[in-house]
């Protein structure tokens, strides 16, 4: 005995059922829709007619065996735009209307009281008051910590005795009797701060960097070069109307406040050559050159030589950290 293969195509009473359970009928006339479509009578009479709120036609989705074709836009000349067509004019009523418009009453000479200067409503409104930001360099520490970065030798008043007892026990004179050293931070030093896009989130920070350092060393000592990517080419606006171009200064410490141009990446390549070469000038003419990268270690680049010193530049460096990377100080002595 063959088992027979049920059609596809047969409409049962399960189906009847799901439909309606599923479609969304509300009145009796969908119901017989329903039972109309699916191949059921209703007692032996057709459907009476639907109101427009019904879908006419049963939604089946093998109906489309593609999406339809949507005709592309033609295509304009490269380099031409056809003007935008002109608006239609604004009809206007060819009925004149009378105005209701009523004559006002005797303005009196004295302003209303909410129009004085004493407006409860604008003394109310008081300025906005700009959040705090924290510095790179906290303000109870970068005294400290600039001092550290900034201080020079220089040859101080006291006699070097064991110096002197030395040269003594050759039997020479010493033409200038040896003095010891001493630091001071009187030689002030050059500020570059680095204004290009990669330094956009630590602009505010440059500003207020500027403000610490002549803090520190006094306005009169600080020379404050600003520059993009190149420091070499870095220009000093003391004057408005005439900038002034950056010149090594063989009295004076270098302190710049750059990224070097890495970016925030991670990636480990040498400095750039803009950079070496602002680093040999320095170097040759043996001017302390101190770098304070805002980025951890782990993302600066790499410079194989001592010169310049390099500074994490943010709140949890400390003057201790400083003294161990300058020593005993830079080295200018005149």
């Amino acid at each position: 005995m063959t088992q027979r293969t049920p059609n596809k195509t047969d409409i049962g009473l399960s189906d009847l059922l799901t439909a309606l359970a599923d479609l969304p009928w509300q009145t009796e006339a969908h119901k017989k829709a329903i039972f109309h479509a699916l191949g059921f009578a209703w007692q032996n009479t057709k459907p009476e007619a639907i109101d427009s709120s019904c879908p006419k036609q049963i939604f089946d989705r093998n109906r489309y065996q593609q999406r339809p074709s949507i005709n592309a836009a033609p295509k304009t000349p490269p380099g031409f735009s056809p003007p935008p067509p002109p608006r239609a004019p604004v009809e206007l009523p060819q009925l004149i209307l009378n105005s209701h418009l009523k004559a006002l009453d005797a303005v009196p000479d004295e302003a209303p009281e909410w129009l004085n200067q004493d407006n409860v409503l604008l003394a109310d409104e008081k300025p906005q008051v700009k959040a705090a930001r924290a510095n790179l360099f906290p303000n109870l520490t970068h005294r400290g910590t600039l001092s550290a970065a900034l201080r020079v030798q220089k040859r101080g008043k006291d006699v070097d005795i064991p110096c002197l007892i030395k040269h003594l026990t050759k039997g020479q004179i010493p033409k200038i009797v040896p003095t010891r050293t001493a630091l001071t931070l009187e030689r002030g030093c050059q500020l570059l701060l680095d204004y290009s896009d990669s330094m956009v989130p630590f602009w505010e920070d440059l500003t207020a960097l500027a403000d610490q350092v002549q803090n520190v060393l006094g306005k009169e000592r600080v020379k404050i070069y600003e520059f993009d990517q190149d420091p070499t080419a870095g220009q000093c606006w003391d004057n408005p109307l005439a900038a002034e171009p950056w010149r090594t200064d063989d009295t004076r410490p270098v302190l710049v406040a750059s990224d070097l141009g890495i970016n925030g990446g991670r990636v480990r390549w040498p400095v750039g050559a803009t950079w070496r070469r602002f680093i040999d000038l320095c170097s040759q003419k043996q001017i302390p050159l101190i770098v304070l990268i805002p980025w951890r270690t782990a993302y600066w680049p790499e410079i194989h030589s001592s010169h310049p010193i390099l500074v994490h530049w943010n709140p949890h460096t400390t003057a201790t950290m400083i003294k161990k990377r300058v020593g005993a100080g830079h080295q200018i002595l005149s």
